[in-house]
């Protein structure tokens, strides 16, 4: 496998190191609330925190193996366990409006996942990128029809109804076939990232065929 890409791991150490002083400052808070200390928050703010010292390390390069599936764990429980902390003890803490906190955590928790991707898509962009960009805009095309249609839903209403029915179920047939094309090619660029390119020759250890 090639080296991890460091600007990935530079992003990953930052934005880790910036949700752990966060969650640190937001256990504090969770202890200091009033008229008592917010338990269930402190919890989750002590599970942020461990993941967050995990991305750091990450970051550092520490993890030779799986650096991608560490962070990917690393924004799942940051995103996750901000949610459930900000639901759990009524939104307020201290007084304060807790909602900014979770949106900067959640922006944080999805570059990770991008830093997460980009860890694995880098390791060979030649194979990885273009099957990731045409089911990117496979993606986007189905959305956008999705869009349209939805947005024509008044204008339907006019239409007989065998019509209707016939339009509804072909466009939902592209829909799906536009989904499947974009959700293939998105997992077949993973997976060019995840599996080194095998070499042009035979390797040692191939089967002789039998006329050779």
């Amino acid at each position: 496998m090639p080296p991890p890409s460091r600007p990935a791991l530079l992003l990953a150490l930052v934005l880790s190191a910036l949700v752990l002083l966060s969650a640190v400052a937001g256990a504090t808070i969770s202890l200091l609330n009033q008229p008592k200390p917010a338990w269930f928050a402190l919890a989750f703010e002590l599970t942020i925190i461990v993941a967050a010292a995990m991305g750091c390390l990450v970051g550092l390069g520490r993890f030779r193996q799986g650096p991608a599936l560490a962070l990917l764990c690393v924004a799942g429980s940051v995103a996750v366990g901000s949610l459930l902390g900000y639901v759990g003890d009524g939104r307020r803490l201290l007084g304060l409006n807790m909602m900014p906190s979770l949106a900067a955590r959640e922006l944080a928790a999805g570059l990770l996942l991008a830093s997460a991707a980009w860890l694995v898509l880098a390791r060979d962009p030649t194979r990885t990128l273009p099957p990731l960009v045409k089911g990117l805009a496979l993606g986007v095309l189905a959305l956008a029809a999705a869009g349209g249609l939805w947005a024509a839903r008044a204008g339907l209403a006019s239409i007989p109804d065998a019509v209707k029915l016939f339009l509804i179920v072909v466009l939902f047939l592209v829909f799906t076939v536009l989904v499947s094309i974009s959700a293939h090619l998105v997992i077949l660029a993973f997976q060019r990232g995840g599996v080194p390119k095998p070499p042009s020759g035979r390797g040692l250890g191939s089967p002789r065929m039998p006329d050779e």
